[in-house]
């Protein structure tokens, strides 16, 4: 794990396998990454459901949604 983040309803967790989102304090995760072609997460920032992720070789993506799309 490479970052780590958490808004009022999810943790995020960056890894060399993509991004990945969890609504029970980390017990499940599930792929969160959708809209990023190299989903390696190496920083985040959240502001209430607004995200921003540093990724690898795309800069700084946003998503608006928890995490569910991207956008670079």
């Amino acid at each position: 794990v490479w970052a780590v983040t958490r808004n009022a309803a999810y943790t995020f967790a960056g890894t060399a396998g993509g991004i990945f989102s969890s609504s029970d304090k980390g017990t499940s995760w599930s792929k969160a990454d959708s809209g990023i072609a190299h989903s390696y997460a190496y920083a985040f920032a959240a502001n209430g459901s607004e995200l921003y992720v540093s990724a690898y070789a795309n800069g700084v993506a946003r998503s608006t949604d928890n995490g569910n799309s991207w956008t670079a």
